[in-house]
């Protein structure tokens, strides 16, 4: 049983396959099939369909990538195993990566520093908080 990791590895030696890097937007989207056919001019059924093809027609490329906000010139230029990483890797902000094309590590090692900010500051709050109860317990023993 392959995973999905192997899957894309596999899919990044082979040609561009447009229906494939369709679904996989729709997947970091978190939109299912149903969701981009009321996004589009077309049915659940024809969003699975042109998902199993190779080639899309520009005005097909163009309804869908509207629907996705992205470019057709994304979809086409895009690298697949990226957005695998971007897909698997990451917890629900790919939307970004997608429509500012962001690196996604630039974007989680920005992440990581304003966490690591935000802990100081509860650090420090908490340092204050334990200097104000230590102040209130002399106040009381007094």
């Amino acid at each position: 049983m392959r995973t999905r990791v192997q899957r894309l590895k596999k899919m990044s030696d082979t040609k561009p396959h447009l229906g494939r890097r369709i679904a996989l937007i729709r997947g970091v989207r978190n939109l299912t099939q149903k969701e981009l056919a009321d996004l589009t001019a077309y049915s659940q059924q024809t969003i699975s369909d042109m998902e199993k093809k190779e080639l899309l027609t520009d005005d097909e490329l163009r309804e869908l990538t509207n629907g996705l906000g992205v470019t057709p010139e994304f979809v086409k230029e895009m690298k697949e195993e990226n957005l695998g990483t971007m897909v698997f890797h990451t917890h629900d902000h790919s939307q970004g990566y997608i429509h500012n094309n962001i690196n996604p590590l630039e974007h989680l090692l920005k992440q990581m520093e304003e966490i690591k900010q935000l802990y100081e500051k509860l650090l420090q709050s908490e340092k204050e908080k334990v200097v104000l109860l230590e102040q209130t317990l002399d106040s009381l023993r007094k």
